[in-house]
């Protein structure tokens, strides 16, 4: 029985001996959903968000606290009230990514904080209302350059 309780003799290595790896994140915000959106139903033609609902935390019974879409998405990304980060509309002058990104809203967010804590973020789709993504300036550089060859 003693020797149950004792730690084993067995050698440990370096990998032993490593940090676990922080967790995984992904948050998949979606707005204008009804409840009945998100049913079993439609869950089967989607595995994979099925598979990631059972084994990650789901937030069933969460609140918005701001009925508009930019609003309550820079409450999500900055961890703020609506009167704090002050992006009240969804266009500007009162909103919008414009509003955001001059406020200062862009350079501390979620995906900031994860990312100086070494975790590397992304994200895809709709950030806020007038928010030039990623790969809408990757096209645009694409098609300035494929000009470019084409006037050599």
């Amino acid at each position: 029985m003693l020797a149950g309780c004792l730690p084993s003799a067995e050698e440990t290595t370096k990998e032993d001996e490593k940090e676990p790896k922080p967790p995984n994140v992904v948050l998949i915000l979606t707005d204008d959903l009804a409840f009945e959106d998100v049913n079993p139903a439609t869950l089967k033609q989607m595995p994979n968000l099925r598979a990631l609902m059972e084994k990650g935390t789901t937030f069933e019974n969460a609140f918005a606290t701001n009925s508009l879409c930019c609003p309550s998405r820079a409450t999500i990304l900055r961890g703020q009230y609506t009167h704090n980060h002050q992006i009240l509309h969804n266009q500007p002058p009162l909103g919008g990514a414009e509003r955001f990104r001059l406020s200062g809203g862009d350079d501390s967010t979620m995906a900031t904080w994860l990312e100086n804590s070494g975790y590397r973020t992304a994200f895809f789709g709709k950030y806020l209302n007038g928010y030039q993504t990623c790969s809408q300036t990757l096209r645009s550089m694409a098609v300035a350059t494929m000009r470019g060859i084409r006037r050599r």
